[in-house]
């Protein structure tokens, strides 16, 4: 609507109209079009604001109105565009909502309603039903017999209409559109604001009033009733009959009356749509099976989101559905493990939901960037529920790098990520995870495959692989994955594989001492890979390590050293950015030519402490590295310009040359 028609809602003569804040039903919002369904519906006496400002959105709704999405909120926009009205309730606070002392309770409770008061609820009681199966919030409340509110204004009968529309008098005198007797009348516009813009903002008032008055309306609130489960059944009946084999567009029909459901409920008084909640929990829940086995999951995120609202987040489901009797048992039966298919997509549609609703929205840049910490918490929670036998610390510790490592990937790769952490641990089971976690300090169970650490457990066991093959260790630290790059281990698939996660590389001397106790022999281990982060200064294991180009630093890593030589280690594989210098004036970048070199750098020092080891790297820049199913590993390097090579170093005691083989450290 028009400014005219704003300025008539609040203003008369020149002077503020008001309503009493006892009988308030109607709260204000801006002074634009949109608002003006803030109109009051009780007596309008002298002295007091009819449009009170500052108060809050009814939340339910509102995120309501977020969760429904496309359809609802699309058509309730079209209706706002249309009218310049918003629901009348949107905005609407009860008494008991403002206040949580027992006196204004009491006092609401109390409250005797004026005559006038009381004929509109017998009016609205007895003229007006509740609807379920239509589009929109307040378009759930419907005359009857519509009213003609064209006939009653041209007849000058007022006092029909101010039962709905307390105001009108003030809407009409403010606009000469609508007085015929204005040469500014236009016949076009009283039609559609008698016909379509009063009678919807009846609607919405009526809404209004319900919600305040439902205890005095039975008719209207057993119309509620009745229509909701009405719905329910219609919705019942459109499952019976795709379960019967009748062809029909199912999917479609069947979304259009959830969202109808879900729709009517929020209209619904607290009280009443309590009432009804469990059967409303049950069809919602089960729309989320149905949900499952469409395509892509269609309006997953909608389900959930309601459920959520309604006191069940996604997040805690698993654990819900072991100690809450009132868990809808459709979700039950999706949470249940003992289809692991089923549980694993689940799994990626929950870890998916709770990503997108952890991105906020950042005005300085006016992007989307994630909440990380939210996003940690709402992760370990699903995670909580889904391993609930998991050791708690090991847990946030992994979850927590995990998150802060891939919170800037896309969302398939987060949610491939986070789901192989669980499908891992399924893999293995809680009790071998906690323990992996205990000895060998592994949290990055998303890391790492279930083969390669059903081997390490079965050297650590046994002092063996099981294939009687030589076995590589696999070292990284447990913090100092900013960017995710450990990741790529995940791809072995072989169980001759030793996997460790330190602190620093002091660590490793106790774990030399449980292989030993498990019977390792010179035999049991071949190579080593050692992964970190890198520049041309200084080697990153974890946070907590920073290892310099020296090689007498690196001779004085105590752990290291001991499980070099304990373990005849004969190959060290460095996987880690610069491990050699760029040395321009010597050296022309990414090559390294024929024979042997005596280069600067990481690969150097660490062969020099261990002479009689070789060290396999990339070479002077940025290192991508690639894992195969065997544990292959093969290196390219980048330079600042952009250029890469394929070729790999090999270092021996300080000399470098081109490994010509490749990693194969088998």
């Amino acid at each position: 609507m028009t400014e005219e028609l704003i300025a008539a809602t609040n203003k008369k003569n020149g002077e503020d109209r008001s309503v009493s804040n006892a009988d308030r039903l109607l709260t204000p919002g801006s002074d634009k079009a949109g608002d003006l369904g803030k109109a009051a519906l009780l007596p309008v006496p002298d002295g007091v604001p009819l449009l009170e400002a500052g108060a809050s959105n009814d939340e339910r709704k509102s995120r309501l109105l977020r969760r429904i999405g496309g359809y609802v909120a699309g058509l309730a926009s079209r209706l706002a565009e249309k009218t310049g009205w918003r629901s009348a309730d949107e905005n609407y606070e009860t008494t008991d909502n403002a206040s949580g002392d027992s006196e204004n309770e009491d006092f609401h409770e109390e409250e005797e309603l004026d005559e006038l008061t009381l004929r509109r609820i017998d009016k609205i009681d007895e003229e007006w039903e509740f609807r379920a199966d239509v589009d929109g919030f307040n378009g759930n409340f419907i005359p009857k017999s519509y009213p003609d509110f064209a006939g009653s204004i041209a007849s000058g009968n007022y006092e029909e209409i101010e039962k709905l529309v307390p105001d009108v008098r003030e809407l009409l005198a403010n606009d000469n559109r609508l007085n015929p007797k204005s040469e500014n009348y236009d016949k076009e516009y009283f039609h559609y604001f008698t016909n379509s813009f009063l009678l919807n903002l009846a609607k919405k008032n009526v809404a209004a009033f319900f919600r305040e008055h439902y205890e005095h309306m039975p008719k209207l609130a057993d119309s509620a009733r009745r229509a909701m489960q009405e719905q329910v059944s219609s919705i019942r009946s459109l499952k019976d009959r795709r379960d019967s084999g009748e062809y029909f567009d199912y999917d479609y029909k069947h979304e259009i009356a959830m969202l109808k459901l879900m729709s009517a409920e929020a209209a619904l008084p607290g009280e009443i749509a309590e009432e009804l909640k469990d059967m409303i929990i049950g069809e919602v829940a089960g729309a989320v099976e149905v949900s499952a086995v469409s395509m892509d999951w269609r309006r997953f995120d909608m389900y959930a989101g309601w459920l959520e609202d309604h006191g069940f987040p996604p997040e805690r489901w698993p654990q819900d559905a072991r100690d809450r009797e009132d868990f809808p048992e459709p979700l039950r039966r999706m949470v249940d493990e003992t289809e692991k298919d089923k549980a694993e997509k689940l799994d990626r549609m929950i870890i998916k939901y709770c990503i997108k609703k952890t991105e906020l929205y950042d005005g300085d840049s006016d992007k989307m960037k994630p909440d990380v910490y939210g996003r940690c918490d709402l992760i370990q929670k699903y995670f909580e529920g889904r391993l609930p036998e998991l050791d708690r610390e090991m847990m946030i510790c992994g979850v927590s790098s995990m998150v802060t490592s891939y919170s800037s990937q896309s969302m398939y790769l987060q949610t491939e990520r986070y789901n192989d952490y669980i499908r891992t641990i399924r893999g293995i089971g809680q009790e071998n995870a906690n323990k992996l976690g205990e000895e060998l300090g592994i949290t990055h169970f998303s890391d790492w495959s279930p083969e390669v650490l059903r081997g390490t457990l079965h050297i650590l066991e046994t002092g063996r692989t099981e294939s009687g093959n030589p076995a590589t260790i696999i070292i990284r630290g447990f913090t100092g994955d900013h960017n995710g790059a450990a990741y790529k281990y995940h791809n072995i698939k072989s169980t001759d594989m030793f996997a460790v996660e330190i602190g620093h590389t002091d660590m490793l001397s106790g774990i030399v001492k449980k292989l030993e106790r498990a019977g390792v022999n010179s035999n049991t281990f071949y190579a080593a890979i050692l992964f970190g982060h890198g520049s041309e200064e200084a080697f990153f294991m974890s946070y907590g390590e920073k290892i310099s180009p020296d090689s007498e630093e690196w001779y004085n890593k105590k752990g290291l050293r001991n499980l070099v030589t304990a373990l005849v280690i004969d190959t060290i594989v460095l996987n880690s950015c610069h491990p050699l210098v760029r040395e321009e004036d010597k050296f022309e970048p990414l090559t390294l030519g024929e024979g042997f070199q005596r280069r600067k750098g990481t690969a150097s020092a660490i062969s020099l402490a261990f002479p009689l080891t070789r060290v396999v790297s990339g070479l002077d820049g940025i290192v991508y590295g690639r894992v195969d199913e065997t544990g292959h590993v093969s290196i390219e390097t980048e330079d600042s310009n952009g250029d890469r090579t394929s070729t790999m170093a090999e270092t021996w005691n300080g000399w470098t040359h081109v490994y010509e083989k490749g990693a194969d450290i088998q």
